[in-house]
This record gives structure tokens, C-alpha cells and sequence, in this order.
């Protein structure tokens, strides 16, 4: 029977630290089945003309060796998160029967810190000991879980925060939960400066660093477009999901447009790292930053990973559309 997995059934898959692997795990597996063309995507969407917009989109993702799915998010325009509004529907690869309904609010942070953790499992520096994390939300614990997971060697991480207070209880909170020194610091300079890995978290627009700022070697991860300075583009070595996640996403849009980004200018793809068809840095200075897009296979197969945890700890509720 097809189950229901609510943010309560997942809690204990959300909150172990050691979560993180499988969810990377899941997000390499689909990344490398995309490139060898097993997994199909497509995307439809609808906003309404009430008087309060709204949303919605589903994303379908099929891989027929694996599992079919789709995502749903629908919300009110440019409102907050909506009750029971973000979730991935799970059909059998075969039959498309269905095999469940998994909230995808609760598993997004895994989702996306997966994905800059795989990134960080081949382009982390030798010898990483330092974080720095730019955030205090959700996302931001989820990248730093997905540093450490990915990076044993590191041993302390540095979050900036506007609000004191929620820098302060980050650095508390994944500090025990992850167990290294987290510390919090007053400026983004503060938590970028001496960081072997860089994680841009943040909630604001527009870019949160100077390139200057970066130390030689580092890695910088980027979950949203527009939070690094122009300049970059000729100066850093750049990884993407693909091509097409840039065209739309700033500062590399603009570099596009211009004519001074090409796709030669890109370093790989987060395939090609993963399959390491060609040296990323060029030297041990180079900077790396890998722009974390969103790919809907990857929230299927990281919703199917948590619903085959599901299966083996017996949580969810199971329910019947059809009586028989």
C-alpha cells in the first residue's frame, strides 16, 4: 500500500547528522543517472488570477531505473512556505502506481545540502580544517551538516548572521548537534576570510562578498544566483549543475549576454566532477565555486531515499485509493 510520510515521520531522518550521506549518495547517483540520459525532466506551472496570486508547480522527473516522481510546490506569490504546499508524489518505475506521499518542506534542507555535498566530496581543498558559513536559516544548518559530512577533517566553522541572536543560536544548536566549534561572528569578511569552504545561505539579494575576501584554494557553494560579485566569472573556476541553470542565474546571465561567458568558460558540470573528466583547478590556488541549482530529479531521489527509510523503520501511514 502507498504511504503517507509526514515532517513528524521524517524528524528522526532530519535530525541524525548522519543523515546527510545517504541524501548525498542519492543526489550522485541521480546526477550521474541524468548524464547517462535515464532520467527525464519536465515542468509545467499555473498562477491563478485571484485577488491573492498563487502558484503552483509541479516538476515531474522520471527514471524509469529507479523510480518516477514528481514535486509540487504551490504558495502564495512571493508569500510564505503554505501547511501541506511543498510536497514529491512517488510512482512505481514500472506500472506508475503510486507509492507515496512524501513532505518535501521538512526534507529541502537535505535536498539542497546534499547537493553542494557532493559538489564538496571532490572539490573540497586537501587538508580543509574551516567553514564559513554566510546564514542562519534552515538551509544554512543543512550546508554546514553537508561541509562536515563531506569534509571529516573539519574541525570549526564561523556563521555570519545580521541578526546577532540568530548567529548566536546557530552557532549553538549545530555546534552541539554536529560536535565542532561553531563560532559566530559580527561581519561576512569575518566568517569568509582563512575558510577552506564558504557556503552562501543567505536570505538577502545581491552579493554578500568580495572575491577579495576568499582564500586561495577555497571552495565557495552558492544555493541561489546573484550573491557573488561579477568579477568572479574571470578569476574563479566555475561548476554548475549545467549550462542551462546559468543562462538564467546572475552574475553569469549578464556575462552571457555580454559575450564574456561561454560555456568553455566553465569548468564542468557537477557530473563531470563527479566522474573527474577533466582537472577543475588548474592550480592549488585556484578558487572553486559550485552554483547549486535545482534540479527536480534530485528532490525525487532524495524523496525516494527517505521513503525507502521509511519502509525499513516502519513509519508513515499507509492508505488505499481504491478499495479492493
Amino acid at each position: 500500500m502507498p504511504l503517507v510520510l509526514s515532517d513528524k515521520d521524517l524528524a528522526p531522518l532530519v535530525q541524525d547528522p548522519a543523515s546527510m550521506g545517504g541524501a548525498m549518495d542519492a543526489v550522485e547517483q541521480a546526477t550521474l543517472a541524468y548524464r547517462r540520459g535515464e532520467v527525464r525532466e519536465a515542468a509545467m506551472g499555473d498562477r491563478t488570477r485571484a485577488p491573492e496570486p498563487n502558484i503552483l508547480s509541479v516538476s515531474m522527473a522520471a527514471h524509469d531505473a529507479v523510480v518516477t516522481g514528481f514535486q509540487v510546490f504551490a504558495e502564495l506569490d512571493d508569500g510564505p512556505e503554505e501547511p501541506n504546499g511543498r510536497y514529491v508524489v512517488l510512482l512505481h518505475r514500472e506500472s506508475r502506481q503510486l507509492l507515496a506521499l512524501v513532505d518535501y518542506h521538512s526534507l529541502s534542507p537535505l535536498r539542497v545540502g546534499a547537493s553542494s555535498g557532493v559538489a564538496c566530496r571532490y572539490l573540497t581543498p586537501e587538508g580543509a580544517r574551516t567553514a564559513g558559513i554566510i546564514g542562519s536559516s534552515r538551509q544554512a544548518r543543512g550546508q554546514l551538516q553537508a561541509i562536515v559530512r563531506a569534509t571529516p577533517g573539519v574541525q570549526q566553522a564561523k556563521v555570519f548572521s545580521p541578526t546577532p541572536a540568530h548567529r548566536e543560536a546557530f552557532a549553538r544548536e549545530t555546534g552541539g548537534w554536529l560536535g565542532l566549534e561553531v563560532s559566530p561572528v559580527a561581519t561576512t569578511e569575518e566568517a569568509v576570510r582563512s575558510a577552506d569552504v564558504v557556503a552562501i545561505a543567505a536570505n538577502t539579494t545581491g552579493p554578500v562578498l568580495e572575491k577579495e575576501w576568499v582564500k586561495p584554494g577555497a571552495l565557495v557553494v552558492s544555493i541561489s544566483g546573484n550573491r557573488v560579485p561579477a568579477s568572479v566569472l574571470s578569476d574563479w573556476r566555475i561548476v554548475s549543475t549545467n549550462w542551462e541553470r546559468l543562462v538564467t542565474s546572475e552574475p553569469f546571465a549578464t556575462g552571457i549576454k555580454a559575450g564574456t561567458f561561454s560555456p568553455t568558460d566553465l569548468a564542468a558540470d557537477l557530473a563531470g566532477v563527479i566522474l573527474r573528466e577533466k582537472p577543475v583547478r588548474r592550480s592549488p590556488e585556484d578558487v572553486v565555486m559550485f552554483d547549486c541549482g535545482r534540479l527536480n530529479y534530485w528532490a525525487v531521489a532524495v524523496a525516494h531515499w527517505a521513503y525507502q527509510w521509511g519502509v525499513k523503520q516502519g513509519v508513515g501511514t499507509p492508505f488505499a485509493l481504491t478499495e479492493r
